[in-house]
């Protein structure tokens, strides 16, 4: 393999400590001055090398090389740290605390909940009978009610709305999806419920390129909405060339993530590439003609025109800017290193928005890319027939994605699909047909072919889909509930970024790197050896009073609601139920087991004695003796007082269940205040959570 020097990439040597940067300023935010400290050390190893430059001996400026490289990267640090600070501080505006009122506008399409319509909105006033505060366009989330006032609503409409905000919190249930954290990185803080009483002001068009982009988007997915197809095929059309996935069918959703083909579902570089290739062999003429330049110049300018009708999505967009980066070399007649596109594709996507480095589309999109470079040089060679050799090519580009993309997959969807390579490798050839089909369905419109077209469409998807559901129906076709600790991701990643250097640079520096980040990851397994214990919970869901007991690794679930969900309970515990190897929930009313007694309102695990309040059974009970009770949970169907309580009971902690209504529980907590109680608010303070030992 020919060796490619990091001089020849140097976006590469930039975007690493850019990004390491990025990353310790949002993982360490209470430090606001830590950017000083790569700033001394990077300003002190350029100082160094200056200085031995000056030197009149050529060795002594030899080994001062490196100085420079080490100060380059710390000040590169510091950018990333700054972009990440200089962001977040346009984001954190006035807040509208105090302002009985608020001036919004409506900038999305609404999307329709069982109940609501939602909007995304940004908060252009907040507003008070003697002042004004200009809240600098913050984002929200609105919630309206579906009924005949909200009906109307459209994005571009300007209300007044009664100030009601409320902040987006995490649930703080343990290894749940971070709802909060996932809408802070969309610049998200804050959601309402508007009631009916509100104002309608006007509606404001402003002029914008992602306007324009977004206007053009919905004229295309009108005309696939007027075709022949099914409504299934549609939204499949509106996802692959669209990128508008919140109309997918939820069946078809899982039925691509058992075959591992979600990638296909979101447009990429490998929708880029297909456009990219239609165009170019459309335009193959022009190279006939000795005008190869300006087909390529062709070919970037349509990828854009295609950018601007996906609505300049972030996935398209990083894919342009990669294949712009190589084609504009090839136009100016300069080397380009695939690597150092990538990086130059990253490196202005995070100056745009470093909170992109959260996204999981922009991880899988670049790590795949990443792979397939480091890759390509060893794809086994000399298979003459084009069939088979396509077949090889194919397979191994599967494999490669699959096995390194395989820790983050596993990480965020908790499933390896077993037979993602055959689903590739039938799926994969078919999908640019079904591309093309939809392009032309578009260029037709309403025309007298688009019938035609419709039909030839509906053959071929409905060819791959019954091949994807028989592949899919195979016994043992995913793997699920597998829990990774994101130390492992973490290592992954930098394991694959040191082969990837290795493989370019063919410096042995990068092997040793990597068996010395190995032995770390070891001695990490050998001193975090998880020992799962029991343990009593009571999560913040609003499924009903419930208490969750794991006697490891059996799983058992108690409560006294009439009214329980158990698959609310189940969504925000699966994950810590998957991370600690329980068995499957069992919901019990009553037991004698040694370790678990069970007599409703009553549980006594090992010696903690748990009471669950949820009714007025307590009532014209008398004891000589107080019990002794470790936890008190309180339900919403309790409408006394804890001190009504405690003649009958030793208290030692109440906790709160989530569906207490906020105003009554405000009165639990102050009352548990005033009798020198522990008070756990399930709803505001998260999970509560007690590690046992129950024997």
């Amino acid at each position: 393999m020919k060796q490619i020097p990091l001089q020849k990439a140097p976006f590469v040597r930039i975007v690493v400590p850019f990004i390491i940067g990025i990353v310790c300023q949002y993982k360490i935010p209470f430090l606001p001055y830590l950017w000083i400290i790569p700033s001394i050390l990077g300003g002190m190893f350029v100082g160094l090398f200056y200085l031995n430059k000056n030197r009149k001996y050529a060795f002594a400026h030899y080994k001062a090389r490196p100085y420079f490289g080490i100060g380059m990267f710390f000040i590169w640090m510091v950018v990333g740290m700054w972009v990440l600070k200089v962001h977040h501080f346009h984001q954190h505006t006035p807040s509208p605390d105090h302002f009985p009122y608020l001036q919004v506008q409506l900038v999305s399409e609404p999307r329709h909940t069982n109940n609501h319509k939602l909007f995304e909105a940004v908060l252009l006033y907040a507003i008070h009978p003697d002042s004004c505060k200009n809240l600098q366009k913050q984002n929200a989330l609105l919630y309206f009610a579906k009924n005949n006032s909200s009906q109307e609503l459209q994005k571009g409409d300007v209300l007044l709305i009664k100030n009601d905000l409320i902040p987006i919190k995490s649930p703080g249930n343990p290894d749940e999806f971070d709802y909060a954290a996932y809408m802070r990185i969309k610049h998200t803080y804050h959601m309402q419920f508007v009631s009916d009483k509100w104002t309608f002001l006007g509606h404001l068009d402003h002029f914008s390129i992602r306007e324009f982009s977004s206007k053009q988007k919905i004229k295309l997915q009108n005309i696939l909405e007027q075709t022949f197809l099914t409504e299934r095929e549609q939204d499949f059309l509106k996802a692959v060339l669209l990128g508008i996935t919140d109309d997918l069918w939820e069946e078809q959703r899982d039925l691509y993530q058992q075959a591992g083909l979600s990638h296909l579902l979101a447009i990429s570089g490998l929708h880029v590439g297909i456009i990219a290739f239609i165009v170019l062999w459309l335009l193959y003429p022009l190279k006939r003609l000795g005008y190869n330049r300006i087909r390529f110049f062709i070919v970037v300018w349509a990828l854009w025109v295609y950018a601007f009708m996906c609505g300049l999505s972030p996935s398209v967009v990083r894919a342009c800017i990669m294949f712009s980066v190589i084609m504009g070399a090839y136009l100016l007649k300069r080397q380009s290193y695939s690597v150092n596109s990538l990086a130059i594709a990253a490196f202005l996507m995070l100056v745009y928005d470093p909170y992109y480095l959260w996204d999981i589309g922009f991880q899988l999109s670049f790590l795949s890319v990443l792979l397939l470079l480091s890759a390509a040089p060893f794809f086994p060679k000399g298979v003459k027939n084009k069939v088979c050799n396509y077949i090889f090519l194919l397979i191994w580009t599967t494999t490669v994605i699959q096995i390194g993309t395989m820790a983050l997959t596993v990480y965020y969807f908790h499933n390896i699909p077993v037979y993602s390579i055959l689903c590739n490798l039938v799926m994969v050839p078919l999908f640019p047909v079904l591309i093309s089909g939809g392009i032309l369905l578009l260029l037709a419109g309403n025309s007298d072919i688009q019938p035609y077209l419709s039909d030839v469409f509906h053959f071929f998807f409905h060819q791959s889909d019954s091949i994807i559901r028989s592949i899919v129906n195979l016994p043992g076709a995913l793997a699920e509930n597998i829990w990774i600790d994101p130390v492992i991701v973490v290592i992954w990643l930098i394991a694959i970024f040191l082969i990837t250097l290795w493989l370019y640079t063919q410096n042995t520096n990068y092997v040793i790197t990597l068996l010395a980040v190995m032995s770390a990851f070891l001695f990490y397994l050998l001193v975090n050896q998880t020992k799962y214990s029991s343990e009593i919970s009571i999560y913040n869901h609003q499924g009903g009073i419930s208490v969750n007991v794991i006697d490891y690794p059996r799983n058992y679930v108690i409560t006294t609601d009439e009214l329980f969900a158990m698959e609310s309970l189940e969504k925000v515990a699966q994950n810590h139920w998957m991370k600690i190897k329980a068995t499957p929930p069992t919901l019990i009313t009553d037991s004698l087991a040694t370790n678990l007694k069970v007599s409703l309102p009553f549980v006594q695990f090992g010696k903690r004695r748990i009471l669950l309040l949820n009714d007025e059974s307590w009532k014209n009970k008398v004891s000589s003796t107080r019990l002794k009770i470790d936890l008190l949970v309180v339900g919403r169907e309790y409408k006394e007082r804890i001190a009504d309580v405690t003649p009958l009971y030793d208290i030692d902690q109440v906790v709160l269940s989530a569906d207490v209504n906020p105003i009554v529980a405000s009165g639990f907590e102050k009352e548990c205040r005033s009798l020198r109680i522990k008070c756990h608010n399930t709803a505001d303070q998260g999970a509560w959570c007690l590690q046992i030992n129950a024997y």
